[in-house]
């Protein structure tokens, strides 16, 4: 089984993928800076780092979206060394802020016995820390600082909450509104009497409260939240998907930092629109099924124009019922421009990975990942984090759950996608 296990790292090195692992490094400044109401909401650094960027965003063609998913690895519960923008993750009692270089600085020791299965900063310095499982819920707690985390002092806490989805999670900052927070979606498997999508915020005081709940009457309703997803185009707009059977799956959208939400015309009542992740385009919005045509058993990516998504095309196949194949994850990259999209497979002896370039139109298959059916039942990439930064050219993305360990959380890969699609 070892000897499979180096196989495969070898391939994916030499195709350039790197293997991630753990490390260590030293650094950081930090100068606090008061927000308008006295509340402490971040440092300076962090402001001239990530507002400016985040503001000139804003009607860009390509917003630089290495500023965007600073949350997404802080969802796991072990840190990966590699290149990548900063952000923040947990491993046992630890929190560690990620540097851009792939080194590891340890910044908070975790009271004892507190171990959360979400733990994210946001770019003002708040902290959310959320407990329980898909099956159990937990604890959600909102800390003002890192001494709070260290402390485990919570400004504001909330019983009786789901984790969500992998990356159901956004992070926000409203500098004009004076507030900043988290918005999540919760996912659950265990026939929910409702769904909700919960806000955290610091305006007016800390506070943790649900901002939308679906209804499941006796568990037959909605099975869950998918996903959440930033519209880097659009400031303060936030999308979020539900499943699973006909006709559960249904978008949702925020135009305001997640504050309040209504359903997205067009978009829901078939698996057409059960998806995982939203990827966003200036006039387009793309997607992958996270199921099959009714009709046809098949699966697809989707693109749909903004202002009506029921108008969505079909660009590509990417996989079928009958071979149990379909999309866990998809990412929007810049450098090539395009969406990058991953799938499952319990079928395929090799898992592929997709490129669809928005330039050309072209929808293509770019690599095979090997797959290990001892190890993993329904092998493949579950999920796709983008970590673009195209002032450095440093790694553009990590995939997740490859090539499929029992524990594949603590197995990522790091590539650079330019490498990966191949101009012809």
């Amino acid at each position: 089984m070892e000897n499979k296990s180096l196989s495969r790292r070898a391939v994916l090195r030499s195709s350039g993928f790197a293997i991630v692992g753990v490390g260590g490094r030293l650094g950081g400044d930090r100068r606090a800076e008061k927000g308008a109401s006295g509340t402490t909401i971040g440092t300076r650094s962090t402001i001239e780092t990530e507002r400016e960027p985040i503001a000139a965003a804003a009607g860009s063609k390509n917003p630089p979206y290495d500023v965007i998913p600073s949350y997404a690895i802080a969802m796991l519960t072990s840190p990966v060394r590699g290149p990548m923008t900063v952000t923040y993750c947990r491993g046992g009692r630890r929190v560690y802020r990620t540097n851009a270089d792939g080194g590891l600085t340890r910044v908070a020791l975790l009271p004892e016995g507190f171990r959360p299965d979400m733990i994210c900063r946001n770019a003002t310095g708040q902290w959310l820390a959320v407990t329980g499982t898909w099956s159990d819920p937990g604890t959600a707690s909102l800390y003002p600082s890192i001494e709070a985390l260290r402390e485990g002092s919570p400004a504001a806490t909330l019983e009786e909450v789901f984790l969500p989805m992998r990356t159901a999670v956004v992070p926000f900052w409203d500098w004009w509104g004076n507030d900043a927070g988290f918005v999540w979606a919760e996912y659950q498997l265990a026939s929910p009497e409702s769904i909700r999508i919960l806000r955290a915020s610091i305006a007016d005081g800390y506070s943790i409260e649900p901002v939308l709940s679906l209804s499941t009457p006796g568990g037959r309703g909605y099975h869950h939240f998918h996903s959440i997803d930033h519209d880097p185009y659009r400031p303060g707009t936030i999308y979020a998907t539900t499943g699973d059977p006909n006709p559960r799956p249904q978008w949702y959208r925020s135009t305001d930092y997640g504050r309040t939400w209504s359903r997205v015309p067009g978009a829901g009542g078939s698996q057409h629109f059960r998806t995982l992740r939203i990827n966003f385009g200036p006039e387009y919005l793309y997607w992958a099924m996270d199921g099959w045509d009714q009709e046809t058993g098949e699966g697809y990516f989707y693109r749909a124009p903004r202002r009506d998504p029921s108008a969505f095309e079909a660009v590509a196949t990417i996989g079928t019922e009958k071979g149990r194949t379909l999309s866990y994850g998809s990412a929007r990259t810049f450098d090539p421009n395009g969406v990058l999209v991953t799938v499952r497979t319990d079928e395929k002896s090799r898992v592929p990975l997709y490129f669809y370039d928005l330039e050309t139109e072209r929808f293509s298959r770019v690599y095979e990942f090997e797959a290990d059916y001892d190890l993993d039942p329904v092998p493949g990439v579950n999920a796709t984090m983008p970590y673009q930064d195209r002032r450095t050219g440093r790694v553009p993305m990590y995939v997740y759950g490859v090539p499929n360990p029992r524990d594949d959380g603590r197995f990522w890969a790091g590539f650079d996608v330019r490498r990966v699609v191949r101009s012809e």
